[in-house]
């Protein structure tokens, strides 16, 4: 489905009402094997960079207890201008994790994701090799949102995908 808008306002509308986290169902007693991520790209002239927030169910469902519920992790990937990649996961202990079901911002650790006035932040840092990247994501074109791609026996996996945004911030 392609989600309408007509002016700049109403594109971080879409994004406010249709991007946020939903959290797994095994927290409230529900399947365990929920998996969701959020993830954004900068490609510059000088360095390139990937980055993605998710949170996975880990463990199976018998005897699955909360701690075993919502592994949070923050991958960061920067390729700078001689080519070379350099990447780190990190995974974040539940006693660092802020993510509230249906909003957009979260804080995993010290890396911090948020979406305010039309845009997305985004605040990402890595140890070895030291990269620290405060961004901002301005959406420059409509969103668009499936809710029904088969997996086979597990449940539909959905989409809300924002193909261009404009970057903007520092990459240190």
């Amino acid at each position: 489905m392609i989600l309408a808008a007509r002016r700049p306002h109403d594109i971080a509308t879409i994004v406010e009402r249709c991007d946020f986290w939903r959290r797994s169902p095994a927290s409230v007693g529900g399947a365990v094997g929920h998996k969701e991520w959020s993830y954004f790209c900068a490609l510059g002239d000088e360095c390139q960079l990937v980055t993605a927030f998710s949170i996975m169910d880990r463990g199976s469902p018998a005897g699955a207890g909360r701690d075993r519920i919502e592994e949070a992790r923050v991958t960061l990937l920067a390729r700078s201008s001689d080519g070379r990649w350099a990447g780190q996961v990190e995974s974040c202990a539940r006693s660092t994790v802020d993510i509230q079901a249906g909003r957009v911002g979260a804080r995993f650790g010290t890396q911090q994701l948020g979406f305010s006035h039309g845009a997305y932040s985004v605040d990402v840092s890595m140890d070895d090799p030291p990269v620290h990247a405060s961004l901002v994501f301005r959406p420059t074109t409509r969103p668009a949102l499936t809710r029904s791609i088969p997996l086979g026996d597990a449940a539909p996996m959905q989409w809300f995908v924002v193909p261009r945004l404009e970057a903007s911030g520092e990459v240190r």
